[in-house]
């Protein structure tokens, strides 16, 4: 199931990609937790969905991002930067999603995430959903 889930997440249609990055991490929670192997190659789909041109399919990784956050912290580390990305472009709705991941991953290091909060403050670019996150 694992494998068809990251197939159907490279497609080009992006209403499978949606419903696949969708489902991901539940899968892979629930099923493989143990074996990071399979996380990891979910993590890597996820690190190339989040900079998606599409905001549907960038919002779905972001999504699932924000569940393995939660759940295996450790592993979604790699998408940090892609995550940081995402919130100097062009406001949307992602960026509250993705400020829910930053502040899972960096809850230990509260110094590392105040950067990050002061640097989307001091953005002239901040929309209404990162304002109520921030």
């Amino acid at each position: 199931i694992t494998n068809s889930l990251l197939k159907d997440a490279k497609e080009k249609i992006d209403a499978n990609r949606i419903d696949a990055l969708k489902v991901i991490p539940y899968v892979i929670g629930q099923n493989n937790a143990a074996q990071s192997e399979q996380l990891f190659k979910g993590v890597i789909v996820l690190t190339k969905a989040i900079l998606d041109k599409n905001q549907n399919v960038a919002n779905a990784a972001i999504m699932a991002s924000h569940w393995i956050s939660i759940h295996e912290p450790d592993h979604i580390k790699k998408c940090v930067n892609d995550i940081q990305d995402l919130l100097l472009a062009k406001p949307t709705v992602c960026h509250y999603h993705a400020l829910n991941v930053l502040y899972n991953i960096k809850k230990n290091d509260m110094m590392s995430f105040i950067k990050v909060a002061s640097t989307m403050t001091a953005d002239s670019v901040v929309n209404h959903y990162q304002e109520q996150q921030l």
